[in-house]
């Protein structure tokens, strides 16, 4: 694997020798899925890539390009951009109906005809065509595993002994990994690239391209340099690109498209800098107040100067000044533009005269549809869809009609948690938005940097678990934690997708949906777990690690939607899938049994002694830097070693030096542990003991 970026340049070179440009005349009937873009943007920046895997050997071309980013990040521009450059066709998996076998010779058939197909498929192997294959992460989500396999297998078919790249595939990160591993496990050479954010010359780039500032040049200029410079450490340099130091989430398009709001309404770019700098704001902070900038600037200059002036003609004074401090506030814009969303009506009781609420509200409702938000009739980015879900989920008033659009219109966007982090200065999550917020940052996930999460009992009463939840990213050292109350009675559904997760609290949880996945490390000691999934996909996550591990005093088998659920593991032979709980769980898990009265044998106070430790080992956390640490204050706190046994393994654990203090942190050191104990963190977290663990737990005192 390489260590050096790639540029756009280099890659469209790699590929276009031997093509020979596709004419939209052979498509012979109209199909949304398939297509040609036959202009380049001229405002396009190439963006870099990272190599994440690769199978091919040096100087071979691969048969298939995979390129993958977070959501809404400009994979559908690039699409757009390699049709228009290499002249080649696009097939749009959004657009079409759930693939499966044959779904690729099906849809040439259709689109070209009998003898236009099999050409179509002689040039893709002689390395004369290329097929842009868009949004396999939505494919995958429409069919079954098994489904979307087959149709890769057409994908394998063709590539199998063909020159050229026949296939470039664009996705989100995990669809992308999926597809990756199964052309290797078929022997197709292929290629797995991520579009990296842009760096501080290529968000410059962007950003002129968009405003083609002419007069006030220099002005513009020192704004545009101020913005970028004090978004603080989130662009990167070319060097940091290929180092991988750290990743970027602010340097894609819709961030900077949002800056790019900013600038092209602005005439005075000297007042703004003035105004900008004096915040001193930050990263998220500056972006949130851009944001907030664009919204009371459309209020100032638009609402106050244009629309409220007519409307308040012989009104007193007092009466002007309450419509003119209340009107299009920035919670009315956000919610006027999620209603228009969900197209339903929306009106407000500004004030007490109902004669003017309806004057204001026949006005409004046209000028809302010319919102610097809006792009046609549709939030035009990232960036300001998170900052609206994230300001009105916060407002009793609005919280309704965000769910109704979460469930309706949302696709993860990588900025809602980051926004929404920001936001919530009391810093609690409601448990039905907990997998927004989750989904939300792990889209950022791949090889180099992925997320992760901790939900731990806090503190219970006769009906809640209040839980300590902590979001944290592998490449920083930053942890975000938020304060969730769960219902007892009540089910916490994760989401469908669940990566190195660790939870630890007597509460209820949800595993849902036509396919569950999730991803090693995924440990979950709860009350009760309900299995309610078609699918249920088990992948190897992190190398080395322990598997996904359930420890409940009931794992309930949901078949009242008449699902027939199957087991598809993709573990590594060193990990495991195992149930822990008092009866055995129904088929296709009933295999994964490990009943938790295993210790029953043990003596007593060696049974205490040994459930203290392992849920003192439990706890600890793959670290930045590589290794398992913990913060000292989680792993002292009473809750977790209790007032005497507890406190006696602690101890026993720093004198034989399994743990280390670190500054703020315990450290577990994995040549002791095996040492002392005779088993590793993994076999603890499996419940695993031998004569080994049982003589260090009689070296405590009782």
């Amino acid at each position: 694997m390489s260590n050096e970026s790639l540029s756009l340049f280099r890659l469209i070179n790699s590929i276009e020798n031997g093509l020979v440009p596709f004419e939209a005349k052979a498509i012979k009937k109209n199909i949304s899925s398939f297509s040609i873009n036959e202009e380049v943007n001229p405002k396009y920046v190439q963006p870099l890539f990272s190599e994440l895997y690769s199978n091919v050997q040096q100087g071979i071309s691969p048969k298939v390009i995979l390129i993958s980013a977070a959501g809404a990040t400009g994979k559908s521009e690039l699409t757009n951009y390699l049709s228009a450059s290499l002249k080649m066709p696009i097939f749009n998996l959004s657009n079409h109906s759930p693939v499966a076998s044959n779904s690729l010779t099906g849809l040439f058939f259709d689109c070209l005809g009998h003898l236009e197909l099999g050409k179509f498929v002689e040039k893709l192997k002689s390395g004369q065509s290329t097929l842009i294959i868009d949004a396999l992460d939505e494919g995958y989500i429409k069919t079954t595993v098994q489904g979307f396999n087959s149709f890769l297998d057409e994908i394998v078919e063709i590539s199998s002994d063909s020159k050229g790249t026949p296939f470039i595939l664009l996705g989100r990160t995990q669809v992308m990994e999926h597809c990756m591993f199964y052309f290797d496990e078929k022997n197709i050479e292929a290629k797995l690239l991520s579009i990296e954010p842009f760096t501080v010359d290529q968000a410059k780039d962007f950003i002129d391209k968009q405003i083609n500032e002419q007069k006030y040049i220099q002005q513009y200029k020192v704004l545009r340099d101020f913005i970028i410079q004090s978004v603080e450490g989130f662009f990167q340099s070319q060097s940091e690109v290929n180092k991988k130091q750290y990743k970027s989430f602010i340097g894609y398009a819709p961030v900077l498209l949002s800056i790019t709001k900013l600038l092209q309404k602005e005439s005075n770019y000297k007042g703004l800098f003035e105004e900008l700098s004096q915040k001193e704001d930050k990263g998220v902070d500056l972006i949130i107040s851009i944001v907030e900038y664009i919204l009371q600037r459309d209020k100032e200059e638009k609402i106050k100067l244009q629309l409220l002036p007519n409307l308040l003609k012989h009104r007193d004074e007092r009466f002007c000044e309450l419509v003119n401090e209340k009107a299009y506030s920035i919670d009315e814009q956000c919610a006027r533009l999620l209603h228009l969303q969900l197209t339903k009506s929306f009106s407000i009781s500004l004030t007490e005269d109902t004669q003017f609420n309806g004057q204001y509200e026949e006005k409004i409702a046209d000028w809302i549809k010319e919102h610097p938000f809006l792009e046609g009739s549709k939030i035009q980015n990232a960036v300001f869809e998170s900052y609206i879900i994230a300001r009105l989920i916060l407002n009793p008033i609005y919280k309704e009609s965000v769910y109704e659009y979460l469930k309706l219109k949302y696709k993860d966007a990588f900025m809602l948690f980051f926004i929404y982090d920001k936001l919530d200065n009391a810093k609690n999550i409601e448990s039905s938005f907990f997998p927004y917020l989750y989904n939300s940052l792990k889209s950022l996930d791949d090889k180099f940097a992925y997320s992760s999460i901790n939900i731990e009992e806090k503190r219970c009463s006769d009906e809640h678990v209040i839980c300590d939840v902590e979001f944290a990213l592998s490449d920083r050292e930053d942890q975000y934690n938020f304060e969730m109350i769960v219902d007892k009675n009540a089910d916490l559904y994760l989401g469908n997708s669940i990566s190195n997760a660790s939870i630890n609290s007597p509460i209820n949880i949800l595993l849902d949906g036509n396919r569950c996945e999730l991803i090693s490390p995924v440990t979950i000691n709860c009350h009760r777990i309900t299995i309610n999934s078609n699918e249920f996909i088990l992948e190897k996550g992190i190398k080395d690690s322990v598997g996904v591990i359930f420890e409940c005093d009931e794992c309930k088998i949901d078949y009242s939607k008449g699902q027939n659920p199957t087991v598809l593991s993709h573990l590594d032979k060193n990990q495991k899938f195992q149930i822990i709980s008092v009866e055995r769980p129904e088929f296709p898990f009933s295999d994964s049994f490990l009943n938790s009265d295993t210790l029953a044998k043990l003596d007593p106070m060696l049974k205490e002694k040994y459930l203290k430790l392992r849920k003192i080992i439990a706890l600890f956390r793959s670290h930045s830097k590589g290794r398992m640490g913990r913060f000292r204050e989680k792993i002292e706190d009473e809750r977790v070693t209790g007032y005497t046994v507890g406190k006696k393994v602690l101890a026993s654990l720093i004198k034989s030096k399994v743990l280390y203090s670190e500054g703020t942190q315990y450290f577990i050191d994995p040549t002791k542990i095996h040492e002392q104990l005779g088993v590793s963190y993994n076999e603890i977290r499996l419940r695993e003991i031998n004569e080994k663990t049982i003589e260090f737990l009689k070296t405590i005192d009782n």
